[in-house]
């Protein structure tokens, strides 16, 4: 039988080595999961530079999200705790409030 799978899509930060082997642990059988990195230039882990960093991923979401909208998922889950840092609580909310209006499907932020 070949059903259709429903579609996992993940933003993971380029110096983030776990999230995807946890997610693909993690996943039952009837999704189909599929990541791509986020932007970022310096170097990953350390503090010097974090804040440009995370503005800089943040500035790339569009390109992202154009791409992995390419395989269709039904959901995209950003997974990327710093970003809250650099944005805070009221502007995270209207960050997602504005990508979920703009490419019209839902973004969850998940924390790692």
């Amino acid at each position: 039988m070949n059903k259709t799978l429903s579609r996992l899509g993940f933003l993971i930060p380029p110096g983030n080595p776990n999230t995807e082997g946890e997610v693909i642990k993690m996943t039952a059988p009837e999704f189909s999961i599929h990541f791509t990195r986020m932007v970022a230039h310096g170097e990953t882990g350390s503090l010097e530079g974090q804040d440009e960093r995370n503005q800089t991923q943040i500035d790339h979401l569009p390109e992202n999200i154009e791409l992995l909208k390419l395989v269709k998922p039904a959901v995209i889950a950003m997974a990327h705790t710093a970003s809250s840092y650099t944005l805070g609580k009221s502007n995270e909310a209207h960050l997602i409030e504005k990508l979920e209006d703009q490419y019209e499907i839902r973004v969850y932020y998940c924390f790692w």
